[in-house]
């Protein structure tokens, strides 16, 4: 799978998006963000929907029949693509915690700790919200707790997400087109 030349490509995703974490589970398992040099960027979907004057959950406005279509879908479509998913009880769990831990951790490193806690989350069923979940996966990786310019930089991304006209997760942006869901890689 090419992404194109000399292009800026970015991968925009949220680890509280089912379909971010299987499109970014299908990526890694080809190896296309070390190939294709896609820079990961953290970004807080609730926080992009407030940019869009959108409710933070819009999935809880569906009628019952709808999200339990689209939740068994989910499960469908995961199954298909070989990613274990589970989804939490509380789905959809604050990821804010998670989301500056990526923030501020070294480029490096980024895509394994996103993988982790996207297992945390997603397979493990772990309450990302918790400091002492989000403490335990930092030192995993020997990396602080989240501090005020991890904050400072999520916002940014999230500004810098919607600038460029990003309305959910996953986006890639490919020099200066935005590509919205994994089902849109083939365009790509």
């Amino acid at each position: 799978m090419e992404f194109g030349g000399g292009l800026m490509k970015a991968f925009y995703y949220d680890i509280v998006c089912p379909y971010a974490y299987m499109t970014f589970s299908y990526l890694c398992r080809h190896e296309v963000f070390r190939k294709e040099g896609i820079t990961l960027k953290p970004i807080l979907l609730g926080g992009l929907f407030k940019l869009m004057e959108q409710p933070s959950n819009p999935n809880q406005f569906f009628p019952a029949v709808k999200s339990d279509y689209i939740k068994a879908d989910i499960k469908r479509q995961a199954d298909y693509f070989g990613v274990p998913l589970s989804f939490h009880e509380r789905h959809p769990v604050s990821s804010l915690k998670a989301m500056r831990l990526l923030m501020s951790c070294p480029e490096e490193t980024r895509e394994a700790l996103t993988a982790r806690l996207y297992q945390a989350y997603w397979q493990e069923n772990q309450d990302i919200d918790s400091d002492g979940i989000i403490g335990l996966i930092a030192t995993e990786y020997s990396l602080p707790m989240p501090n005020f310019s991890a904050k400072t930089a999520l916002i940014e991304a999230t500004n810098e997400a919607f600038s460029r006209k990003v309305f959910g997760v996953p986006s890639f942006s490919i020099d200066d087109r935005i590509y919205f869901g994994g089902d849109r890689l083939c365009l790509i």
